[in-house]
């Protein structure tokens, strides 16, 4: 009998400890967790010239209020015109992370305001594929559609890109991150179209020369 109430008080103790240790996790379970709030200071579009030094204007990161630090990937070569994206991350305590990112174009020359604006509709003459271009900044623009002829599931397929023109004829394709790898190129624009020898670097490299026609 004395060796059974013994087995049954270990039982006990082993079954309090357990519900105690639920009880635990639960508790750390049920902690609340303030994920991290991101936003860049400055323009998204940050343009630059060439030779001129990028000025990082930095970032905001907080959680719950409190200021946390950040990390930013990626460098800006302010001697080489370009594209250059950098990514902000902040990350708290629990390992929830947020990002953000800021562009960092780098022009070759001062944009002419006196040349011509490159933004408007095309059609790429290969194909007929349209595409459209609009300015984001002066000099800088975003096409919707670089290619000019990729499809997916039988459906035309955009893949955007950023052009550079500063005086109205000289266009330069910032290697940008796209579907198929990295997309670059340059080329002109002469009032009717824009030419422009494109190279998917990631893809070979594959390029052409494709035309573009203003409608």
């Amino acid at each position: 009998m004395k060796a059974l109430n013994i087995k049954l008080l270990f039982a006990f103790f082993a079954v309090t400890l357990l519900l105690s240790g639920c009880k635990k996790d639960e508790n750390e379970l049920s902690r609340p967790t303030y994920l991290p709030d991101l936003a860049i200071k400055g323009d998204f579009n940050y343009v630059i010239l060439a030779g001129d030094e990028y000025e990082e204007p930095g970032a905001t990161a907080t959680v719950n209020g409190t200021p946390i630090d950040y990390t930013i990937a990626g460098t800006v070569d302010a001697s080489e015109p370009g594209l250059y994206i950098l990514t902000y991350t902040a990350t708290n305590s629990d390992g929830f992370s947020a990002s953000a990112t800021r562009n960092v174009f780098v022009l070759p020359e001062p944009y002419n305001p006196e040349a011509a604006n490159i933004s408007g509709d095309y059609k790429r003459a290969a194909n007929g594929r349209a595409s459209k271009v609009t300015t984001v900044v002066d000099g800088v623009y975003l096409m919707s559609d670089g290619w000019g002829s990729a499809s997916s599931g039988g459906q035309p397929l955009p893949v955007p890109c950023y052009l550079m023109c500063t005086n109205g004829v000289d266009i330069l394709m910032p290697n940008y991150p796209t579907v198929f790898g990295g997309m670059e190129g340059e080329g002109t624009y002469d009032g009717t179209k824009m030419s422009i020898y494109t190279i998917l670097v990631d893809q070979g490299p594959f390029a052409r020369t494709n035309v573009w026609n203003k409608q």
